[in-house]
């Protein structure tokens, strides 16, 4: 008898031990899956890190020599440069920065008699920029700029730096620093 009640307890223990592992296993695949859920919850850009990524997609030497090749008759070959000045007091950016024909990066675009201008651009995750300039006169219509689509600015190769017919050349150490100094904002 003793032998019979030890077999039935043993049977019983087993079947209950069956009971019990489906629920562990169950716990173990909520909490991984949890853990897992709040890994990527946590990874995300916040939005000082999307500032900081636009800011150093912004500095730097960009040309459209692409787009002006495919479509010369609608684009020009610009340069776009641009580095950090100065940092605000809240910790955004201030660039420096300047656009001006390929060919000739001392002269000013001519503005042909506008009265105001406006600016938008995209930044894309490759550092390439889409931007629309245009100029208005006081009777709102468009008197530079482009009509069509973005100028796309693009990033320059290292080997740019060495342009000959550029008589603006910041050496590549120059665009990773800040210009240090104090500025005056006057109406």
């Amino acid at each position: 008898m003793c032998t019979g009640s030890v077999s039935g307890s043993d049977s019983e223990s087993g079947s209950n031990g069956l009971s019990k592992a489906p629920g562990v296993v169950l716990k173990a695949l909520v909490l991984i899956g949890g853990a897992l859920l709040l890994k990527r919850f946590t990874k995300s850009t916040t939005r000082w890190d999307h500032t900081r990524i636009v800011a150093d997609s912004l500095a730097g030497e960009k040309f459209s020599r692409e787009q002006a090749s495919r479509d010369p008759e609608n684009y020009f070959n610009l340069r776009w440069l641009s580095c950090p000045a100065a940092e605000m007091v809240d910790g955004s950016r201030v660039l420096y920065f300047e656009q001006a024909f390929w060919r000739t990066p001392h002269k000013p675009f001519r503005q042909n008699g506008a009265s105001y201008c406006t600016s938008e651009l995209t930044v894309l995750k490759n550092s390439e920029i889409h931007k629309w300039d245009r100029g208005y006169d006081n009777d709102g219509n468009q008197v530079w700029g482009v009509k069509g689509g973005a100028y796309e600015f693009k990033p320059a190769p290292a080997s740019s730096f060495s342009d000959p017919f550029s008589s603006l050349n910041f050496p590549p150490q120059f665009m990773e620093k800040r210009i240090e100094g104090s500025f005056v904002l006057q109406e």
